[in-house]
């Protein structure tokens, strides 16, 4: 199973799936279980080799990771619209999940957090090897984007495991080549950290250019994580931006 279910309103209920960053996992999203209406399907999906999926390999690329969770959110049975939103990593794997969903005829919205379309894990220079320093190379690079990392390193187990999935994940980014589809009439909004170097104002604009419907974008305080301090404003923006409302639709 792809998708982690927080809340599950009446079936015909909108719902808001959450796509992690490289190295996250679905439990990252679970604080918004609190966050969203009541009327709000909360979903995140959980990528292989973590928490229920532990010991599992990784996807064999995101385009079949992307296209897996797209089935599932059909298979589900869900008939109202569908926010897909995705943070870093989780952004590129949002627009391939919103992709599948509009060419399938779903209402769908996309929101991408942290990253532009041309971005990808290039920002970290180091992978897990065989030379510690490798791996302490991209410990350090981790803290300086995320340092409530920090203790997760200090221990030797979790390090080795953070580490190790963090390094798998941004291998299939760093393969993977955005389809670059414009989406048909998808609303688009991008959301950033004031001061995240990887996704600046020009970056996140980026996004617009791959959809034929509005778009909007969302700066907020903070780095690459901005995410955590302002959840409750991220849901607020995320549900209640005026591109999620177009003739004929519902917010």
């Amino acid at each position: 199973m792809w998708l982690r279910l927080y809340t599950d309103p009446a079936p015909a209920g909108a719902t808001l799936v959450c796509c992690p960053h490289a190295g996250g996992a679905a439990s990252f999203f679970a604080p918004w279980r609190g966050l969203v209406p009541a009327d709000w399907r909360l979903a995140a999906v959980t990528y292989p080799g973590r928490e229920n999926r532990w010991g599992e390999p990784p996807a064999a690329s995101l385009a079949d990771m992307a296209r897996a969770v797209a089935a599932e959110i059909e298979a589900a049975g869900w008939s109202g619209p569908v926010v897909v939103f995705g943070h870093s990593m989780g952004a590129v794997v949002a627009y391939e999940v919103t992709l599948a969903l509009a060419r399938a005829g779903r209402d769908v919205r996309l929101v991408v957090s942290g990253i532009g379309p041309g971005g990808s894990g290039r920002a970290f220079t180091a992978r897990v090897t065989d030379d510690p320093a490798t791996g302490q190379r991209l410990a350090d690079e981790l803290l300086a984007v995320d340092p409530d990392s920090a203790a997760a390193l200090a221990d030797p187990e979790l390090r080795a495991y953070a580490l190790g999935v963090l390094s798998s994940d941004l291998d299939l980014l760093n393969a993977h080549d955005l389809s670059g589809v414009v989406l048909p009439g998808v609303p688009v909004l991008a959301l950033g950290g004031a001061d995240d170097p990887e996704a600046g104002a020009d970056a996140l604009a980026g996004w617009a250019a791959l959809t034929t419907g509005p778009f909007a974008q969302h700066v907020f305080p903070g780095g690459h994580f901005y995410l955590r301090a302002a959840a409750a404003d991220v849901v607020r923006v995320t549900l209640g931006t005026v591109p999620f409302v177009t003739p004929g639709l519902s917010s």
